[in-house]
Protein backbone atom coordinates (compact mmCIF):
# COMPACT_ATOMS: atom_id res chain seq x y z
CA UNK A 1 0.00 0.00 0.00
CA UNK A 2 1.39 3.41 -0.61
CA UNK A 3 -0.52 6.33 1.84
CA UNK A 4 0.06 9.97 -0.11
CA UNK A 5 0.57 13.07 1.51
CA UNK A 6 -2.61 13.57 1.88
CA UNK A 7 -3.60 10.08 3.47
CA UNK A 8 -5.12 8.45 0.33
CA UNK A 9 -4.58 4.39 0.73
CA UNK A 10 -3.60 3.22 -2.70
CA UNK A 11 -2.67 -0.79 -3.58
CA UNK A 12 0.26 -1.08 -5.35
CA UNK A 13 0.53 -5.16 -5.51
CA UNK A 14 -1.78 -6.95 -6.62
CA UNK A 15 -3.17 -4.13 -9.66
CA UNK A 16 -4.77 -4.87 -12.75
CA UNK A 17 -1.22 -5.43 -14.23
CA UNK A 18 -0.04 -7.93 -12.25
CA UNK A 19 -1.45 -10.12 -10.41
CA UNK A 20 1.21 -11.68 -8.58
CA UNK A 21 0.50 -11.86 -4.65
CA UNK A 22 2.55 -14.56 -3.88
CA UNK A 23 6.14 -13.53 -2.52
CA UNK A 24 8.75 -16.29 -1.64
CA UNK A 25 10.52 -15.03 1.89
CA UNK A 26 14.46 -14.16 1.08
CA UNK A 27 13.85 -13.00 -2.15
CA UNK A 28 14.33 -9.29 -3.22
CA UNK A 29 11.13 -7.94 -5.30
CA UNK A 30 10.82 -4.77 -7.16
CA UNK A 31 7.88 -2.81 -8.14
CA UNK A 32 7.41 -2.26 -11.20
CA UNK A 33 9.00 -5.30 -12.22
CA UNK A 34 10.56 -7.46 -15.57
CA UNK A 35 7.78 -7.84 -17.19
CA UNK A 36 5.06 -5.61 -15.46
CA UNK A 37 2.95 -3.69 -17.68
CA UNK A 38 3.15 -0.50 -15.88
CA UNK A 39 5.67 2.26 -13.69
CA UNK A 40 4.96 4.32 -11.26
CA UNK A 41 5.93 8.43 -11.47
CA UNK A 42 5.56 10.48 -8.39
CA UNK A 43 2.87 13.48 -8.66
CA UNK A 44 1.52 16.49 -6.58
CA UNK A 45 0.23 16.64 -4.03
CA UNK A 46 4.08 16.21 -2.61
CA UNK A 47 5.44 15.46 0.46
CA UNK A 48 6.16 12.48 3.36
CA UNK A 49 4.46 9.24 2.15
CA UNK A 50 4.49 6.26 2.92
CA UNK A 51 4.53 2.33 1.60
CA UNK A 52 3.55 -0.18 4.23
CA UNK A 53 3.84 -3.85 3.26
CA UNK A 54 1.50 -6.83 5.09
CA UNK A 55 2.73 -10.07 4.51
CA UNK A 56 1.58 -13.54 5.92
CA UNK A 57 2.10 -17.37 5.62
CA UNK A 58 -1.70 -17.54 4.84
CA UNK A 59 -4.21 -15.17 2.78
CA UNK A 60 -4.50 -12.60 4.29
CA UNK A 61 -8.39 -10.27 4.95
CA UNK A 62 -9.55 -8.56 1.99
CA UNK A 63 -9.47 -4.51 1.95
CA UNK A 64 -12.48 -3.20 0.23
CA UNK A 65 -10.84 -0.76 -2.57
CA UNK A 66 -12.63 1.10 -5.10
CA UNK A 67 -10.82 1.20 -9.02
CA UNK A 68 -9.39 4.28 -9.65
CA UNK A 69 -8.14 4.05 -13.34
CA UNK A 70 -4.80 2.99 -14.62
CA UNK A 71 -4.90 -0.86 -13.17
CA UNK A 72 -4.82 0.56 -9.28
CA UNK A 73 -7.17 0.60 -6.55
CA UNK A 74 -7.70 2.70 -3.73
CA UNK A 75 -8.68 2.29 -0.36
CA UNK A 76 -11.45 5.00 1.14
CA UNK A 77 -10.62 3.88 4.77
CA UNK A 78 -8.19 4.93 7.31
CA UNK A 79 -4.97 3.49 7.74
CA UNK A 80 -6.31 1.60 11.57
CA UNK A 81 -9.15 0.28 9.87
CA UNK A 82 -7.58 -0.64 6.93
CA UNK A 83 -4.74 -2.57 9.39
CA UNK A 84 -8.13 -4.53 11.02
CA UNK A 85 -9.82 -5.75 7.50
CA UNK A 86 -5.90 -6.71 6.41
CA UNK A 87 -5.95 -8.97 9.67
CA UNK A 88 -9.40 -9.86 9.45
CA UNK A 89 -10.36 -13.63 10.80
CA UNK A 90 -11.99 -16.21 8.42
CA UNK A 91 -12.34 -19.44 8.60
CA UNK A 92 -10.70 -21.12 5.81
CA UNK A 93 -9.95 -25.35 5.31
CA UNK A 94 -7.38 -26.70 6.65
CA UNK A 95 -5.32 -30.11 5.29
CA UNK A 96 -5.20 -32.89 8.72
CA UNK A 97 -2.17 -32.80 10.31
CA UNK A 98 -0.86 -29.56 9.72
CA UNK A 99 -0.36 -26.32 11.97
CA UNK A 100 -3.22 -23.63 12.84
CA UNK A 101 -0.34 -21.11 13.49
CA UNK A 102 0.20 -18.33 11.04
CA UNK A 103 2.67 -15.22 10.95
CA UNK A 104 2.07 -11.83 10.43
CA UNK A 105 4.37 -8.79 9.24
CA UNK A 106 3.76 -5.52 8.78
CA UNK A 107 6.63 -3.28 7.92
CA UNK A 108 6.35 0.66 7.09
CA UNK A 109 8.74 3.12 4.74
CA UNK A 110 8.95 6.70 4.92
CA UNK A 111 10.23 8.83 1.67
CA UNK A 112 9.23 12.37 0.99
CA UNK A 113 8.42 13.10 -2.53
CA UNK A 114 9.15 16.48 -4.13
CA UNK A 115 9.03 18.15 -7.79
CA UNK A 116 12.87 18.08 -8.60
Amino acid sequence: MNIDSQGNITQLLPNDHRNINVFKGGRVYMIPDAGDRFTIKVRAPYGEEQVVVYASDIRLGRADSQSVGQGLWQYKGSRSRLAVQTRALFVEDQPVGSHAGADFYEATWKLKTTDN
